[in-house]
């Protein structure tokens, strides 16, 4: 499914939720728990724990429901909350968390001596460049929405994903 579809499912099931139609929340975890997950994981690196922050995740969109804004994007409200239930996750477990300690999880690569040295090179990325690496590839946010999840400017976005991915690039090829 599209970002755009998976968008417009979103919102539609997230109005339908501030209504108070549970049976939303299905199509909200069918169009976006793996981008969900992805990041949880991107975050804690630890399955356990990303699991736990979906089931977090998914009692906050509940519970803060009132506070999404009607056709607005369902999409980086999500990951949003993701996001911050994650870190607050790695927080309970760590005591406190810098962004530079939150990396990156496993990519699409099916030979592991591939997905090792891909997993080898983002760990080598600074911790806000390793999130918008994630954000841009594993969920397909555009880099406004990034830059909105992230609290960053736009064009420090795109020249952080910039220098990320010739820095990747570099060390792949060694």
């Amino acid at each position: 499914m599209n970002n755009l579809s998976c968008n417009y499912r979103c919102n539609q099931a997230l109005c339908k939720l501030s209504e108070g139609d549970t049976t939303a929340l299905t199509v909200i975890y069918d169009c976006m728990a793996r981008q969900m997950f992805a990041l949880a994981l991107s975050i804690l690196k630890n399955y356990a724990d990303a699991e736990d922050a979906m089931q977090e995740t998914f009692l906050k969109v509940i519970q803060s429901i009132n506070t999404y804004r009607k056709n607005g994007n369902a999409r980086a409200w999500l990951l949003s909350i993701t996001r911050n239930t994650a870190i607050d996750i790695l927080r309970k477990k760590n005591g406190s968390v810098c962004i530079e300690d939150v990396s990156v999880i496993s990519t699409p690569a099916n030979d592991f001596a591939e997905k090792f040295a891909v997993d080898e090179a983002l760990m080598s990325l600074q911790g806000e460049d390793r999130e918008i690496v994630v954000l841009k590839i594993v969920s397909g946010l555009k880099f406004r929405e990034i830059s909105e999840l992230v609290g960053l400017p736009l064009t420090t976005v795109q020249k952080r994903y910039q220098r990320a991915l010739k820095k990747l690039k570099t060390q792949l090829k060694d």
